[in-house]
């Protein structure tokens, strides 16, 4: 059973291997957001079947259904309506994000890096899941997972700008080092910012429908806690990866 904290957003299992977020669970759902020891989702049991994906940085969304998958697809976002599948995404500082639609039912898991951050991933599947399921956002949670926060993720200007020219709410993701951060580059710091990956993603959940209060988020940094996460930039790509995922449950089980 997760530990019960009720002052954190989050619950972490009794062996610290995965975490939970309150405010995403749901009888009819199981979903976790792996730490570092959590090797595999197929630990996990009473689980018909584990699905992944081939992520590619874009945003493409992946729809799971009962057919067989030949080879494995690419895409950095799943989407199912059917019980007992777990599909999952993996990272190390990028984005975990998951969705569940308790009104259909429907639930999906996202991997967004900066990449499938700028090119709006989350609205990508919120959209996909309307069309296919015929979900209404104002029906959906989102949960977001440990990430790279703003303290420990400087960019450079190309992403920085492609964060404030594409969306009108983009500055307040971007934290110009003179303004909340120190920066590590003292050659120029006028060419570095931080940028805040939950704040874009919120943002771009809102804007693609959901109330703000449905979505949440653990407010765990990967670089900061060293102990329970893997951080591709603190540790200069020499990491394994957390493995994220969501599941609906079959209706009439516990």
């Amino acid at each position: 059973m997760p530990e019960t904290n009720e002052s954190a957003p989050y619950r972490w299992s009794a062996d610290h291997d995965y975490l939970t977020l309150p405010g995403l669970s749901d009888p009819s759902t199981v979903h976790l957001f792996g730490g570092r020891s959590l090797v595999s989702a197929a630990d996990l049991s009473g689980v018909r079947s584990v699905v992944k994906v081939r992520q590619v940085h874009g945003r493409d969304v992946v729809q799971i259904d009962d057919r067989i998958l030949s080879g494995m697809p690419e895409g950095d976002a799943l989407m199912t309506d059917r019980p007992d599948i777990l599909i999952t995404i993996e990272t190390a500082d990028c984005t975990p994000i998951l969705l569940f639609d308790p009104a259909r039912p429907a639930v999906a898991a996202i991997h967004a890096g900066w990449r499938g951050t700028v090119a709006n991933i989350v609205a990508a599947t919120v959209r996909a899941m309307t069309a296919a399921y015929g979900s209404n956002p104002r029906t959906m949670r989102a949960g977001i997972g440990p990430t790279i926060g703003p303290c420990c993720y400087e960019v450079g200007r190309e992403v920085w700008d492609r964060v404030e020219q594409g969306f009108s709410y983009g500055q307040m993701a971007v934290h110009p080092p003179d303004q909340a951060f120190s920066t590590k580059d003292q050659d120029d710091p006028s060419d570095k910012a931080h940028l805040d990956l939950v704040r874009l993603n919120t943002l771009q959940l809102i804007e693609a429908g959901l109330p703000p209060t449905q979505v949440v988020a653990s407010g765990l940094c990967t670089a900061c806690e060293r102990d329970h996460f893997y951080s591709y930039r603190r540790d200069a790509g020499r990491v394994g990866r957390h493995i994220s995922g969501i599941l609906l449950k079959r209706p009439g089980t516990s």
